[in-house]
């Protein structure tokens, strides 16, 4: 019902300067087509209207969505169709959309950021710990400068690591010796502990 509502202030022009940041590493895969097609336009509308629906309620005044920073002109395009819609719409008066941002997890595989359209790129519960052994273990990830490494950020993200320890892991990584394969063991065994702790 929102979707129908915002459809006439939905304009071609939101819907051409909303690509995310990323869209042309998703069309050369072949996961969306390059133009703005109907398709896209659809789905992306529809999240304007995820967005939008409950500042149609009268109960809510604001809301926070989150999101990868990558997509932020997914909730600017929903602002200036809710901004269109103000006239028509008066419970939309002094009503605000805000977003805060997750920083982008670099992917496995020489990916710019872990995404499930890619599963090579990402970890899954789904994947088995073989699966997951392979993707952390993989010596291919550690080429590249250690703030880029995608093991290391999942190690500042799911691991209590001190800044002692970060030193440590920065040495280690640096030297590429037997501390670094330690350092990942501890990252797979936690990452194994969090999918296990979804199925039980």
């Amino acid at each position: 019902m929102t979707q129908a509502k915002i459809a006439g202030y939905f304009k071609d022009e939101i819907a051409d300067e909303s690509e995310e940041d990323l869209h042309d590493l998703y069309v050369k895969d072949n996961k969306v087509e390059s133009k703005m097609t109907f398709n896209r336009k659809y789905s992306l509308s529809l999240m304007c209207a995820d967005f939008i629906e409950p500042l149609l309620m009268d109960n809510f005044t604001n809301i926070v969505v989150f999101l990868g920073l990558d997509e932020h002109k997914y909730v600017r395009a929903s602002k200036q169709v809710m901004d269109l819609m103000k006239q028509e719409f008066k419970v939309l008066d002094s009503k605000k959309i805000y977003a805060l941002y997750s920083p982008l997890i670099r992917g496995f595989n020489g990916f710019p950021k872990m995404s499930k359209s890619f599963t090579e790129s990402s970890l899954s519960i789904q994947n088995t710990p073989f699966e997951i052994e392979h993707k952390i273990m993989n010596k291919k990830e550690d080429e590249m400068p250690l703030q880029l490494n995608v093991n290391y950020q999942l190690m500042k993200g799911l691991m209590d690591i001190s800044e002692e320890k970060a030193k440590q892991v920065h040495s280690d990584y640096k030297n590429q010796n037997v501390g670094w394969i330690v350092d990942k063991e501890e990252l797979l065994k936690r990452v194994i502990e969090i999918r296990d702790m979804w199925y039980e």
